[in-house]
């Protein structure tokens, strides 16, 4: 077959159009330093890739969930620390008004101070974490204690739950009514004997019942602890797997910088070839035209 100028030109601008082709994904390449950037650059890469951002995301979430959930039950720790310095408080002037040397007018200013620390107690567990209310279940934008409502709890017995992992879900509060339902009963209690001078029921029952409400609050902070070192635990493993996640979307995606410079070196010098070449060729081909 009778190759004609026609065809040798249309054959060196296929060529040169390919080797330009190439320049610029490698060009391309280099500036971003990726090596798939679009589904066709390598369609499995590109897919592999696409489930890797989508962990990093989730495990984004999570990690904003863990965050939230630690200072949440930090918050909650601090107030519970703080409650039973209260009720710790109170059980030592429980057992000096129980002294038989304490004059009735030692117990009346005994039992002013337990009334105080009492609404102290209640005003402690109406803290509150981002403007939400810690210790009133679900019902976060209403205090568990009012002055209008007394002793009555005005929160809700609803959990508060955190997503901290793929199908791994954790409570993170305690309520008002768990860790004082017990107390505020003894701490009143507590008050009448003090005002009638009942002094066998301070050293017995008394005694007794704010046992039982520190054990109850002990509890509550056994708890929080168990909860907060499951919350660190999977934030360290969440932190491991988004770096290990985070590796792979970059071997996958991410180019080989110095192959990618050769690269683009190599289809430089190919272009450069190719433009010689069918210069010389388009050359000939006119002095061909013109004899």
């Amino acid at each position: 077959m009778r190759i004609t100028s026609g065809m040798a030109q249309r054959h060196v601008l296929s060529d040169l159009q390919r080797v330009q082709e190439r320049l610029a994904q490698a060009q391309s390449q280099v500036s971003s330093q990726k090596r798939v950037e679009k589904p066709s650059d390598d369609p499995l890469a590109a897919a592999r890739a696409t489930r890797l951002r989508s962990d990093l995301s989730s495990n984004s979430s999570y990690s904003t969930a863990v965050d939230e959930s630690k200072s949440w039950l930090d918050a909650t720790d601090s107030a519970l620390m703080s409650l039973s310095d209260i009720v710790q408080h109170v059980r030592e002037l429980t057992v000096q008004a129980a002294n038989g040397a304490t004059s009735d007018a030692g117990r009346q200013a005994i039992k002013a101070q337990v009334d105080q620390l009492t609404e102290q107690a209640k005003t402690t567990l109406n803290g509150a974490y981002d403007g939400r209310y810690i210790f009133s279940g679900t019902a976060t934008d209403q205090p568990p204690y009012t002055a209008a409502g007394g002793d009555t709890y005005q929160g809700d017995s609803g959990a508060v739950l955190r997503q901290i992992g793929p199908g791994v879900t954790v409570q993170v509060n305690v309520t008002g009514d768990d860790v004082l339902s017990g107390i505020l009963p003894a701490l009143r209690t507590l008050s009448d004997h003090l005002q009638s001078n009942d002094v066998a029921s301070l050293g017995t029952t008394d005694l007794k019942a704010i046992d039982t409400g520190m054990d109850t609050l002990a509890g509550a902070q056994a708890q929080v602890g168990a909860i907060t070192n499951r919350v660190t635990a999977a934030g360290t493993r969440l932190d491991d797997l988004t770096d290990v996640t985070t590796k792979l979307l970059s071997d996958t995606e991410d180019a080989d910088l110095p192959k990618a410079l050769t690269d683009l070196s190599t289809q430089q010098n190919a272009l450069t070839a190719a433009l010689q070449s069918g210069s010389t060729l388009i050359q000939q081909s006119l002095m061909d035209f013109l004899r």
